[in-house]
């Protein structure tokens, strides 16, 4: 163990009980008279075993108090008195064996207690991350109640927009059934090579119209602001003298054209970089086809299917309704 000294030096107390093969000779005696009983038991022998203080030095940083929570620092990062500092119930030696012995049997159950019970599995809600509510856009939590599993959507009053309910809640079986369908007609259905097709007929030429629009008016835009940034200085090309006021007013509206600018050029690159990617319907021939149930998959298959085809749900407040993509 780091930091440790090399010898524990003597100790007044040969054994710590039984455990050792050699009985005490005196059991340590409670600061408080009524906590006296005059013998050893196993909550103080383990008291003994347990604090490096019995060996005689003193120890520090055995919590990180500056975390806020007290959590106990490992053994490594203990600080040790290069000296005793008083006297031991039990050597160096002693105390190192007692944690190897602990640390070997930690988490195993003990015989009084019988087999542990297996600890129930956290229930994982498979479509947390893909839910926000349309009214407050924030994303719904999942909940579980009477049996059934909820989305929630339910913000503090001081974030409560106008026309939003206290709570929203809705219930994910009717969710599941329309991710089903979807899945079982346009994924791995046997027509979905025609649906795609008659998708893509009537929605790419329309996106691709729409980003073209888009990336032409943003850079005319820019174009714009550039001319008006290079005449910002023309009111004071006749001046001698301009008043302070003037050259004020004109620095405020050269600041103004430049975050304008800045704005409009941020616009343009992340319309280069959402551009409509080239449609690739092939890839539909390395999926299986046939009737799925997306209930049976593990929660962690669901989710990583649904991450690949970037599953997004909006929950219409107003309607009562949600809607995917």
């Amino acid at each position: 163990m780091a930091g440790i000294p090399a010898t524990g030096g003597p100790s007044t107390c040969e054994s710590q009980g039984s455990v050792w093969g050699v009985e005490p000779v005196t059991a340590p005696v409670a600061t408080a008279a009524h906590r006296t009983i005059g013998r050893w038991t196993y909550s103080l022998v383990r008291d003994v075993l347990s604090n490096p203080k019995y060996t005689g030095y003193m120890v520090w940083n055995r919590k990180a108090t500056s975390s806020g929570t007290g959590r106990n620092n490992p053994p490594e990062v203990w600080v040790w008195s290069g000296e005793s500092t008083h006297p031991g119930l039990e050597s160096i030696e002693v105390f190192t064996q007692a944690q190897r012995v602990a640390r070997a049997k930690a988490g195993t159950p003990s015989r009084s207690d019988g087999p542990r019970k297996p600890k129930k599995p956290r229930r994982m809600f498979v479509l947390r991350s893909y839910m926000t509510c349309g009214l407050c856009g924030r994303r719904m939590f999942g909940k579980q109640d009477s049996g059934n599993t909820y989305y929630v959507c339910s913000p503090k009053r001081s974030y409560l927009p106008d026309g939003h309910p206290a709570v929203i809640r809705v219930r994910e079986e009717p969710l599941m059934a329309g991710l089903n369908e979807f899945f079982n007609r346009e994924i791995f259905g046997a027509q979905r090579h025609q649906r795609l097709q008659a998708l893509l007929a009537r929605m790419s030429d329309q996106h691709l119209d729409e980003h073209q629009e888009q990336v032409a008016m943003a850079k005319a835009r820019i174009k714009d602001l550039v001319r008006r940034q290079a005449r910002v200085l023309d009111p004071l090309e006749n001046l001698d003298d301009p008043t302070p006021a003037l050259v004020q007013r004109v620095n405020e509206r050269a600041a103004e054209i430049a975050t304008e600018l800045k704005a409009a050029q941020d616009r343009l690159r992340e319309l280069h970089e959402t551009a409509p990617v080239h449609a690739a319907p092939e890839l539909l021939d390395l999926l299986p086809t046939g009737a799925v149930d997306l209930g049976l998959l593990p929660e962690a298959t669901l989710r990583k299917l649904l991450d690949v085809f970037g599953l997004a749900m909006r929950h219409d407040g107003e309607k009562n309704s949600s809607s995917a993509r």
